[in-house]
């Protein structure tokens, strides 16, 4: 299996323990090579991951898939990054989504005991890369403007944003007149 680099291959050996409940640690890391071990010492698990000369990015050298070891509920490699990827969709699909009911939903599909702040950090980057999308969204409206004026020179454009709503951090697109 081959990354596009390693901190991509980090988010996907993360996402492993995640799914396999399977506590790991980071024996070396750097930019060029990562190496997983089991946090049980007895466990045979490894996971190699370095550059290759012949190909592009980063690739598994060495994997010893067996455990041996327990299964852990409680997991420092499941950071709120993992968390955050996990809960994307379901925070866009609703923005009251509760941090109880992360906790739970986490607790339910991988009998994971994540902590309040881990999910509550996952929540805020979360909604503030949506934020982003929204002003990136009425960034966009502006320059629609413009270019409807630079196609149509005649026409008039007027896009109004509500004031109050902006007063308050929100984002409320009140009309668009065109006048071709």
């Amino acid at each position: 299996m081959s990354f596009k680099d390693i901190p991509e291959a980090r988010q996907c050996i993360r996402l492993y323990a995640l799914g396999k409940k399977i506590k790991l640690t980071v024996v070396k890391s750097d930019r060029s090579k990562l190496r997983f071990t089991c946090s049980e010492g007895a466990c045979p698990f490894v996971c190699h991951i370095s550059g290759d000369a012949h190909t592009p990015g980063v690739r598994i050298k060495t994997l010893n898939d067996n455990h041996t070891c327990w299964p852990t509920f409680d997991n420092h490699v499941v950071d709120y990054s993992i968390i955050a990827q996990y809960f994307k969709k379901k925070l866009q699909e609703n923005l009251k989504f509760k941090i109880k009911e992360m906790r739970a939903g986490l607790h339910n599909a991988f009998k994971l005991k994540a902590s309040q702040g881990k999910c509550k950090r996952a929540k805020r980057i979360i909604l503030e890369t949506l934020e982003g999308g929204f002003t990136d969204g009425y960034n966009k409206l502006e320059a629609y403007a413009i270019e409807l004026k630079e196609s149509n020179s005649g026409s008039d454009i007027v896009i109004n944003l509500s004031k109050e709503a902006l007063a308050q951090g929100k984002r409320k697109f009140l009309r668009r007149n065109l006048h071709l």
